[in-house]
């Protein structure tokens, strides 16, 4: 039966600004949200995990049955999320890699989780101001800024949006008895743990909520949440066995001690407090100080003495019966707890995306003190809140902006951070997605002047000089990369193909050895093994390494063709023929395949079927220069230079350089 102590479902009458206006709450509750997280819409992604999770994530791609079970039987990155990956599927199936329609999802889930915060509050504090504020405390605070501009924090703002429609369907249940309220809270939670696995928060909010305003008393219901234990034990195992290996390699990865450890999470816990009451400044990153360079300040010795005196200002809360200043504290302490640093490992001590659902018990406390409150003291309040809520709201606007794109988020953070490595290797990345090549090399370098030991940036610095054309440059970059990791296999492999580009192909050779011996079924470097025993004129090793690659990768045209001009060297041309024949049948768009059934036939010296495969070329390539030119060259050495001519004009205006030379040499008019 419904608890006794549990508000009633009438209400009293409305305050007079509301009398005739239902609708005015809810354009207070909207307006400032759109205000803030409205300019989202013309943002771009980031290159922090919104690559893994959108642009280059194979798994949303496709959206099918197979594609969706395929979701639901996999973790990603360690972690069990089928339900936020679907959401990115059927978006990228609406709009491809376009990031408004991102950007706006969660824009709309954070508008719906404010509404449904508000409403939540609604069940305990019929005034509607003091609800009001409390929802807006939850929507407009600076730190929600990170789960709604990030569009790889989706998880966070979608497993919260299931976990508030659980939280008012229990609790509604408890008011009314009514068993659907209590299937749409399972059924809900389900949905939440789907999202994200934080969902197990749950459990632990309705036990506060017993304690705290449905019973009055430290007596429980067991029975009506044996269900929900369940769905929560089944969540953290499922969760544990995903990121159990990344723990175990991570243990011992910051090199402090366990005492400094201690000493770690106290300031974590007490960082995530001080944030929400000053959440300024604010930072996408808050790296953990590295123990060789730095070691931790005198803030983290001081903080297990906060964390002393925070527990025994709960005993004070407690025998004073300030019940909704100890629950907010205690609910805000149960919903970060599991992103405490428990254990050792990581780059950051903390993440303004963590405090999410652990704000919702903190609005609803203020909304319950802001109705008990007397009417003098009320309305002075009010006016306070309101102030700080405008400031929150400019606060949130700035750093919703940060967001716009890779470059002004780690701008923003080296500013507050400016011995951060990693923020200037992100900042590299970013610039080099823009081309902009030189800025991408010094950001890259001055990762490289605080952390000389780091083999990435070494790695950028060598693939920017390569996309920049200036591969000599790029040997050096490469070489330092292997010196500092001498197992970075992607770095052996694009050392390789350095080599390769420079025709030094021994040199290529060595390095593609030294990535395949440390993974062997590299497709990258079984494929260019096998094109550098090509152009070294090795045909035996070639068949084998290409053939090795074409296992990998069965349907790979290219491999094939590469595969047939091996076997041109080792003399097989009937061979050679059936592989340019088998592409070319397949449908894949590969017009050097036609070129090299053409080249075939003309080291066959069968130059009219050669002419013909350069007509079939032009007919379904008709702007592919090297079927222009080679077809003009069959010509001219035919003695037809009246038909060469023009075809020769024709590649030189297509750019193929041999074609272009010939004009510029005054051989062809």
């Amino acid at each position: 039966m419904p608890s006794q102590n549990m508000p009633k479902t009438n209400s009293k009458k409305p305050e007079a600004i509301w009398e005739g206006k239902p609708w005015l709450q809810w354009v207070l509750l909207i307006l400032p949200l759109l205000l803030v997280y409205g300019q989202t819409l013309s943002f771009e992604f980031t290159n922090w995990d919104d690559d893994e999770y959108v642009t280059r994530n194979p798994l949303i791609q496709t959206l099918n049955l197979a594609s969706i079970w395929k979701l639901f039987s996999e973790f990603y990155y360690l972690m069990y999320i089928p339900l936020t990956l679907l959401t990115y599927a059927v978006e990228y199936h609406l709009s491809g890699e376009n990031p408004l329609i991102f950007h706006a999802t969660n824009v709309v889930l954070h508008l719906f989780n404010t509404l449904l915060v508000f409403v939540f509050i609604q069940q305990w504090v019929k005034e509607k101001w003091p609800a009001l504020l409390g929802g807006l405390l939850f929507g407009l605070h600076p730190l929600r800024v990170e789960s709604v501009a990030w569009v790889s924090e989706r998880k966070d703002v979608l497993f919260v949006f299931f976990l508030l429609i659980a939280l008012i369907s229990w609790v509604r249940w408890r008011q009314e008895n009514k068993n659907i309220y209590y299937l749409f809270a399972l059924l809900a939670f389900v949905l939440s743990a789907l999202s994200k696995a934080t969902a197990v928060l749950l459990v632990p909010f309705m036990i506060l909520l017993d304690f705290w305003l449905i019973t009055g008393n430290w007596k429980i219901k067991w029975m009506e949440k044996i269900p929900f234990v369940l769905i929560a034990l089944g969540t953290g195992f499922v969760q544990i066995k995903g990121i159990q290996g990344a723990v175990e390699s991570q243990a011992d990865a910051t090199g402090y001690s366990g005492l400094e450890n201690i000493l770690i999470l106290c300031y974590s816990y007490v960082f995530y407090l001080l944030k929400f009451i000053f959440p300024w400044p604010l930072s996408a990153y808050y790296p953990l100080p590295d123990k060789i360079k730095e070691g931790l300040h005198w803030g983290y010795y001081i903080s297990p003495l906060i964390c002393v005196g925070l527990v025994w200002g709960s005993w004070k809360l407690y025998k004073l019966r300030q019940w909704n200043w100890l629950y907010a504290l205690l609910w805000f302490t149960i919903g970060v707890f599991l992103f405490l640093k428990l254990r050792p490992g990581g780059f950051f001590i903390a993440g303004d995306r963590y405090t999410y659902a652990a704000s919702i018990g903190v609005s609803l406390a203020l909304a319950l003190i802001l109705q008990k409150a007397e009417i003098q003291w009320k309305q002075k309040a009010s006016q306070i809140l309101i102030f700080v809520l405008i400031g929150f709201t400019l606060l949130s606007w700035r750093q919703t902006g940060i967001w716009k794109n890779s470059i002004t988020l780690f701008k923003d953070v080296i500013r507050q951070n400016p011995e951060f490595y990693m923020a200037y290797v992100n900042l590299g990345t970013a610039y080099e997605q823009k081309k902009q090549y030189d800025e991408s090399i010094n950001a890259y370098r001055q990762a490289i002047q605080l952390k000389p030991n780091y083999d990435q940036p070494w790695y950028n610095i060598g693939n920017v000089f390569l996309a920049m054309d200036k591969v000599q440059e790029s040997i050096e970059p490469f070489r330092n990369s292997v010196l500092v990791n001498p197992s970075f296999t992607k770095a052996w492999n694009n050392y390789g193909s350095a080599w390769f580009k420079l025709g030094k192909y021994d040199s290529a050779i060595y390095c593609y050895r030294k990535a395949l011996a440390l993974e062997p079924g590299y497709p990258s470097a079984l494929s260019n093994l096998g094109q550098a025993f090509l152009k070294a004129g090795q045909g035996d090793s070639a068949s084998y390494w290409l053939g090795k690659a074409l296992e990998a990768d069965p349907n790979n045209g290219l491999l094939k063709i590469q595969l047939g001009e091996s076997a041109e060297i080792n003399g097989n041309m009937a061979l050679a023929e059936q592989l340019y024949a088998a592409v070319i049948a397949s449908g894949n768009s590969f017009p050097e395949a036609y070129m090299s059934l053409a080249g075939l036939y003309v080291k066959q010296g069968k130059t009219e079927e050669a002419l013909r495969w350069c007509d079939k070329t032009l007919e379904q390539f008709p702007n592919y220069n090297p079927a222009c030119f080679n077809k003009g060259v069959l010509l001219y050495q035919s003695g037809k230079q009246d038909q060469a001519l023009p075809l020769f004009r024709e590649a030189a205006r297509l750019g193929h350089p041999q074609a272009q030379a010939l004009l510029q040499q005054g051989v062809v008019k």
